[in-house]
């Protein structure tokens, strides 16, 4: 696997002695510019721990000062949570808050949140920083900040977006926050041994222009002819369903690709966006009889030849044909190819491409 940022990050912080405010500052652009670019997070909040008329408090972090309006007790008068960072810091625990019904914006949410992190049950209001923004908020993910067992703040992300929780995005965003933790604890350590960090810092930088993972469930692309047998495509997308493979991946068909404008650019994006692919080149035209649709050969040839934008690989895809085809028009490997068999009335043999199938699918996920 891939280094992530939050991987190199990390390497990062473990190589250096001491980080000085400007420094400091900069790796928080560089964190906010990855998540503003790469997972589509919109906003970054830093909350130091802190303390207000000797209570104690998480005040924003404002690149180089603290700003004296954003600073909040960690619970109100009667000993409650005043706000969702402060709930994250006292408990300790993750939260990736989202409404409870639906997508809802969470600034003006009336049905209350769901924690899908850490699953805490009482929740105080989403609270602003006192400042008129009326931009829609629709996931807001808090993860607590330590090193050594010693609490330092808060790390806040938020988007616009809804995000589903996902294993890859938890991790990412845990190393990012680790680390945090660490470079916090240098920043502050009045012992450490000032030593030049430029150079790591522009490694670092480097890595932002070079494609990194996504945290989002990877993508299939579906090809088929518009005369595809219709029991191939339901026995194929009725394993997508199963529960085992719709929290691992999203399914794209290009038949329920409604959107308006050009099918084809359309066609083109999608394929794009996917990190993997099935292609049912079969087209019958007569009794047990098929030929290879000219359209998914086309679209099999981007997924063979295409460069993942993860490694230097071909994108990873499942060829699928029928036994009564014709020499392949070019050369793909024919050990993977899924081959359709069928009883001699013509229905398909369910049970055999099925497993094979699922077989297939579950090689493809776990060798990417």
């Amino acid at each position: 696997m891939p280094l992530t940022f939050g991987d190199q990050l990390k390497l990062f912080a473990l190589s250096v002695d001491v980080v000085d405010i400007d420094r400091f500052n900069r790796i928080n652009r560089l964190i906010d510019e990855y998540c503003r670019e790469t997972l589509g997070i919109e906003s970054t909040k830093l909350h130091l721990a802190s303390e207000v008329d000797n209570q104690p408090a998480l005040k924003q972090y404002g690149m180089g000062a603290l700003d004296i309006e954003h600073v909040r007790t960690i619970k109100t008068s009667n000993g409650n949570y005043n706000s969702l960072t402060s709930l994250a810091y006292g408990k300790r625990k993750p939260l990736w808050i989202v409404s409870a019904n639906g997508k809802q914006n969470l600034k003006k949410c009336s049905s209350g949140f769901s924690d899908l992190w850490s699953g805490l049950k009482t929740l105080p209001d989403y609270k602003t920083n006192g400042s008129i923004d009326e931009k829609e908020l629709r996931t807001s993910i808090i993860i607590p900040i330590c090193h050594k067992n010693d609490m330092l703040g808060v790390m806040n992300f938020e988007t616009s977006d809804y995000i589903e929780i996902t294993d890859e995005a938890k991790s990412e965003l845990s190393k990012i926050t680790e680390t945090l933790g660490i470079l916090i604890h240098l920043f502050r350590s009045a012992d450490a041994q000032k030593t030049s960090t430029t150079a790591a810092l522009d490694n670092l930088q480097q890595l932002l222009s070079r494609p990194l993972p996504k945290l989002t469930k990877p993508k299939i692309f579906l090809a088929s002819s518009a005369d595809a047998e219709a029991d191939v495509i339901s026995a194929v997308c009725n394993v997508l369903d199963e529960s085992t493979y719709t929290e691992k991946l999203d399914l794209i068909y290009w038949k329920d690709m409604n959107q308006p404008g050009n099918i084809n650019q359309q066609l083109l994006e999608a394929i794009a966006s996917c990190r993997y692919g099935i292609c049912y080149f079969s087209q019958k035209v007569a009794d047990n009889d098929y030929i290879d649709n000219i359209n998914v050969v086309f679209e099999a040839g981007m997924f063979h030849g295409r460069v993942d934008e993860i490694t230097p690989e071909p994108a990873s895809w499942i060829p699928i044909r029928e036994k009564q085809s014709p020499e392949l028009p070019f050369d793909f490997a024919q050990e993977r190819i899924l081959w359709v068999e069928r009883n001699k009335n013509g229905t398909l043999k369910t049970k055999p491409f099925v497993n094979t199938f699922r077989k297939k699918l579950d090689i493809l996920i776990r060798n990417n």
